[in-house]
């Protein structure tokens, strides 16, 4: 019997080849998309609220979705006959031409004296209604314009 040993054959080392680059390759780039996540909690000069605007340039950016911060002043709720539910309103200046966030429905009272920070979009009231003209833009939930998303801001944001 003869105790030879098979030879291998070229197509082998080929696909053994291929393997081995498309392993290196997957690594490699794995490795990449990792280190250059944006939510990396190792990176502390990442800011989420960078391009958040305050409430006072809402008039600048009217019809774009935008995030708004700012603290709400003062909150007040009305019944609207038209649409049969309470309109709430969250002030965030004192004259009635500075931006307001309004709901149909939806309590504001939570958010009264408190620094917010508001996704959403800006309606420009005064091509709605001649009424409004001369008003600043406002984020209004309800079945008509688009939603917005509210919650409490990071300590410091509001000055």
């Amino acid at each position: 019997m003869d105790n030879q040993k098979p030879q291998t054959s070229p197509l082998t080392y080929i696909l053994i080849g291929v393997v081995i680059v498309l392993l290196l390759q997957y690594l490699f780039s794995n490795n990449q998309t990792q280190s250059s996540s944006p939510f990396q909690q190792s990176n502390p000069t990442v800011n989420p609220y960078e391009e958040c605007i305050t409430w006072q340039e809402t008039e600048y950016h009217d019809g774009e979705t935008v995030c708004v911060i700012g603290k709400i002043l003062f909150v007040d709720n009305s019944y609207d006959d038209t649409v049969q539910e309470s309109l709430w309103a969250a002030y965030f200046g004192m004259s009635e031409n500075s931006f307001q966030v309004r709901a149909w429905g939806d309590s504001l009272d939570e958010w009264q004296d408190k620094c917010v920070v508001i996704r959403g979009t800006l309606i420009d009231r005064s091509k709605q209604d001649p009424r409004w003209r001369n008003k600043a833009p406002a984020m209004v939930n309800s079945e008509f314009s688009s939603d917005f998303a509210i919650r409490e801001a990071p300590v410091g944001l509001c000055q």
